[in-house]
């Protein structure tokens, strides 16, 4: 009776472990689809909005249909990488209603989560992921005290653990982009000397990544950029150029290795724009024009319609208006 009973128990573990295995693949199946839609830049622009909307309730059924108590600690897992999925989709589909009710039940879970014990680095990511995802949507709500704590409750998740070599890169950048987004609401809450230490943090971690893989270096342009726009906010010329000059001369390379890379192209763009916003301030004219000139060749061969490069193409066209008034008031001057 023993060995049978020892037998049951193999045979429910095996059961189980298949069932898991089977979820993961279908969960990956999900994400593969997800980032098809999420990263086509067109999709948002050219799908109708009633596709858009079918396809975000497809995907609110299935993570809905996901188990509502469950103490499993992989159940729980699958639950918060779905909800996020689903809140990343709920964005790029227009739904803001959806996405914040998605990572609101995530970070609920991830509450959860956290609070059983647990070395299982990967669980701490998948907590700090949806503390971050909280915090940022707290961001955009205008509510930067509540964000600055969600950040810095991942940030002391993260700096808890030691991940394994293999996964260090993958550790150290949520963490700088943890103390990037700190650093994001305390400025916009106006602590700009807290802001300044946490991009500062950013910018040492990021550094540390190697510097070969595209997307570290443009994580260290990031925190050049908002170091820059903290000094902008102190009216600190000298050290916000430098700064923005930082960030334009990596994201240019970067554009110029990978024209076809929209987010290097935009990001690029944002920082001569920065630059062209710096040579107003310091009445340079002709040198704002010319940072304006590069900005708008970066952006030339991307479609207009895409969310990114419109919100740059505007901020252009807004620096553009400042000058030629400038100019106007100038000439009533004369």
């Amino acid at each position: 009776f023993t060995h049978q009973l020892e037998q049951s128990q193999q045979d429910t573990a095996q059961q189980r472990d298949i069932a898991r295995e089977q979820t993961r693949q279908a969960r990956a199946a999900v994400q593969a689809f997800l980032r098809e839609v999420t990263n086509d830049s067109k999709f948002r622009s050219t799908t109708s909005p009633q596709l858009r909307q079918r396809l975000l309730h497809l995907a609110r059924q299935y993570y809905d249909q996901l188990p509502a108590e469950e103490d499993d600690a992989h159940v729980i897992r699958e639950r918060i990488a779905t909800l996020l999925d689903g809140a990343k989709l709920a964005e790029v589909l227009g739904d803001d209603a959806e996405r914040e009710r998605l990572i609101q039940d995530a970070a609920k879970w991830a509450d959860r989560l956290a609070n059983a014990e647990s070395d299982d680095v990967s669980s701490h990511q998948l907590v700090a992921n949806s503390w971050t995802a909280l915090g940022l949507l707290r961001m955009q709500r205008g509510d930067q005290a509540s964000a600055a704590k969600a950040h810095r409750k991942a940030i002391r998740l993260l700096e808890s653990v030691t991940p394994q070599p293999e996964k260090r890169d993958r550790h150290e950048s949520s963490l700088g982009a943890c103390y990037n987004n700190l650093g994001t609401s305390l400025r916009r809450a106006g602590h700009l000397e807290d802001a300044t230490t946490a991009h500062r943090t950013a910018l040492s971690i990021r550094e540390s990544l190697p510097q070969g893989i595209p997307d570290h270096r443009n994580m260290v342009a990031q925190s050049h950029q908002n170091l820059g726009t903290v000094f902008f906010s102190q009216q600190r010329w000298d050290d916000a150029f430098n700064c923005y000059a930082k960030a334009a001369d990596i994201r240019v390379k970067l554009t110029t290795d990978n024209p076809a890379h929209v987010d290097y192209a935009t990001g690029a763009s944002n920082s001569l724009e920065s630059l062209a916003r710096i040579h107003r301030e310091m009445n340079q004219h002709a040198a704002s024009k010319e940072q304006l000139r590069r900005a708008e060749s970066v952006l030339a061969s991307f479609d207009s319609r895409q969310p990114n490069v419109a919100v740059i193409t505007s901020a252009l066209q807004r620096v553009r208006k400042q000058l030629a008034a400038d100019s106007s008031d100038v000439e009533k001057m004369r």
